[in-house]
């Protein structure tokens, strides 16, 4: 499993517990570079933190963006691109990912269907 944490500036990538990650997630609270205003020449993209609520599952492949919010008990499908706020209890999925379902959460174990 490689779950790959960037952090090119100083800034926050905060996990909440018992979160559940599968392999090839990539973070980054950074663009890495700088984009400039050409009118006043100051940088217009800062890093911005990283937050991953209690109890999100994220699927493989994923990427979450500069100032992503995951909320608790969610879960995020393989091959998504998570930017901006994905609610609780909720699957989102997508590039960018959206919400497919509400009101949901999730269990390590295979329960009957």
């Amino acid at each position: 499993m490689q779950l790959m944490l960037h952090m090119h500036e100083s800034s926050q990538i905060i996990i909440g517990r018992d979160c559940m990650f599968s392999g090839g997630i990539w973070m980054d609270s950074s663009d890495n570079h700088s984009i400039l205003d050409v009118a006043s020449g100051k940088r217009i993209n800062p890093c911005k933190p990283i937050t991953i609520g209690d109890h999100v599952w994220v699927g493989r492949q994923s990427t979450i963006l500069k100032g992503s919010v995951i909320g608790s008990h969610s879960v995020i499908g393989a091959g998504s691109m998570v930017r901006g706020v994905i609610p609780p209890n909720c699957i989102a999925a997508g590039s960018p990912a959206k919400v497919i379902r509400t009101g949901v959460t999730w269990d390590r174990r295979r329960l009957p269907v």
